[in-house]
């Protein structure tokens, strides 16, 4: 369904906006945390009430890779279905008002 509802489309450009502002912040953040892992020396370190830690997590089960796991039915231990909605920009249906 294509809007042609100034309003959709402003909370569209709004969201897009907003996205792509936290992927660069997100960059940004990126960049900044190699620069103190370095300084740190590549250890957990702390200075001016700030502490700087690395943290681990144990990789998740590839349950999909486990042969016996193969033929079960796992549909009783899943957890409840989630959903999400998603902006995409398509250049080609901008000037569609």
């Amino acid at each position: 369904m294509i809007k042609r509802n100034e309003v959709w489309i402003k909370a569209a450009a709004q969201l897009k906006e907003t996205t792509d502002k936290i992927a660069y912040l997100k960059q940004v953040k990126d960049e900044q945390s190699k620069i103190l892992q370095e300084l740190s020396e590549f250890r957990d370190s702390s200075g001016g009430g700030y502490e700087f830690k690395e943290i681990n997590r144990i990789g998740t089960i590839q349950y999909k890779n486990i042969p016996e796991l193969k033929d079960l039915d796992l549909s009783a231990y899943r957890a409840e279905d989630s959903s999400f909605w998603k902006l995409n920009f398509k250049k080609q249906f901008k000037e569609i008002v």
